[in-house]
């Protein structure tokens, strides 16, 4: 019996999202108008280039100043 409740808790513990189903996507910015990186000049980030690991912050600040828009 031990080994019968064993097995159901195990499928209620980890229940799986029904197939087809989209997880819910990230925001995602982009680059519009090239910039250099603040802190490391030879770092490049060119047009299209994906910035969404920027942290709010910086993200707000590149929006700010029309280098980057969400896609």
């Amino acid at each position: 019996m031990a080994e019968q409740d064993k097995g159901k808790g195990a499928a209620q513990a980890a229940p799986k999202a029904p197939q087809g189903e989209a997880k819910p996507k990230q925001k995602r910015f982009v680059v519009v108008n090239p910039f250099s990186d603040l802190h490391d000049i030879s770092k490049k980030y060119d047009e299209g280039d994906d910035v969404s690991h920027f942290s709010q912050e910086r993200l707000q600040s590149a929006i700010n100043r029309g280098l980057v828009k969400e896609a």
